[in-house]
């Protein structure tokens, strides 16, 4: 199973994915990604040209968390 975060953008799903260990357990039982999406979004910009002129804001992310309660990924809008 994996956790990450994507983009539905221009009808393509663009990210980043990676697995994960119960070890990696935060807070209230929550496993997320470890690096910041908004630095993410950079990145992606250099790599997909046609993203050059949006900002951040205007394509919002959607985060892939596990819930280590239940046993189950949950999807963050």
């Amino acid at each position: 199973m994996k956790i990450g975060i994507f983009w539905y953008f221009q009808n393509q799903i663009i990210g980043i994915e990676h697995n994960f260990n119960q070890s990696d357990q935060k807070f209230l039982g929550l496993i997320d990604i470890t690096y910041n999406d908004v630095e993410y979004w950079k990145t992606l910009k250099h790599t997909f040209p046609n993203l050059q002129e949006f900002e951040y804001e205007n394509v919002p992310p959607m985060k892939v968390i596990y819930n280590v309660k239940k046993k189950l990924c949950l999807y963050e809008h």
